[in-house]
Parts: C-alpha cells; sequence; structure tokens
C-alpha cells in the first residue's frame, strides 16, 4: 500500500488511481436507484427525492473530480506507466 496524504489507497501496478474508488462511482448509481424506487413507491416525497438526489449529485460530481485529478498528478510522476 501507498501512504497518501495520511490515508492508506490501494493501487493497482498500472493504474495511477485507486481501484477502491472506481467501485463508489457504482455505488452511487446504485444509491441512485434506491432514491428513485422510494420515490415511486412514496416512501420519498418529491421534495425529500430532489433535495437527496441532489446531494447525490454533488458526491458523484466530487468523486469523479477526485478520480480525475489522481490520474493527472500520477501520470505527471510516472505512476501507471507499464514497465
Amino acid at each position: 500500500m501507498e501512504k497518501s496524504n495520511n490515508s492508506y489507497f490501494l493501487f493497482s501496478p498500472l493504474s495511477p488511481v485507486p481501484y477502491t474508488l472506481y467501485p463508489c462511482l457504482g455505488s452511487c448509481a446504485e444509491v441512485e436507484t434506491q432514491l428513485l424506487i422510494g420515490k415511486d413507491l412514496h416512501y420519498l416525497s418529491e421534495s425529500n427525492f430532489t433535495i437527496l438526489n441532489n446531494l447525490l449529485t454533488e458526491v458523484g460530481k466530487m468523486l469523479y473530480a477526485l478520480i480525475t485529478k489522481l490520474k493527472e498528478n500520477n501520470v505527471r510522476k510516472g505512476f501507471g506507466r507499464k514497465q
């Protein structure tokens, strides 16, 4: 494991991005599905759905930005390239 900013991330030898971040994108999609089901079954009001969906969108954007930034930084440093 490599240490990064007081956190530990698992890196694939060929990937500059911690592979633990990609399943998080899938989890965002799963939560979106659950929100839609909750709204359709009337467990969530339209206003609560909108609030939660907006928060989920914000988290997804932040996650995608983090992955993109890690790719950019590590490629510049030479990580993630085949030897």
